[in-house]
């Protein structure tokens, strides 16, 4: 949630994915609803002040910190993407 709450303040919209779906059905469900960019944030993640942004067109992943998150979908928006 307080992932998703970063990301709707910057203006972004998000889809939250919960329950018991596992990481790589979530994603396939991304991919199926035309996502660009999933934020990955799980307890180790979160642990560490962290997220995974990942591209879902290249599969690229890196690490975001969650005090950066915002401004970094921002800025990923701004550059014609859709998330």
């Amino acid at each position: 949630m307080p992932v998703a709450r970063a990301a709707r303040r910057a203006g972004v919209i998000a889809e939250l994915g919960y329950g018991a779906r596992k990481l790589p059905r979530e994603l396939e469900r991304a991919n199926k609803l035309g996502v660009a960019y999933a934020v990955i944030a799980g307890d180790n993640e979160l642990g560490a002040g962290e997220v995974v942004l990942r591209e879902m067109k290249t599969e690229e992943q890196r690490r975001v910190p969650m005090a950066r998150l915002a401004e970094e979908l921002t800025s990923l928006g701004s550059k014609g993407a859709s998330t």
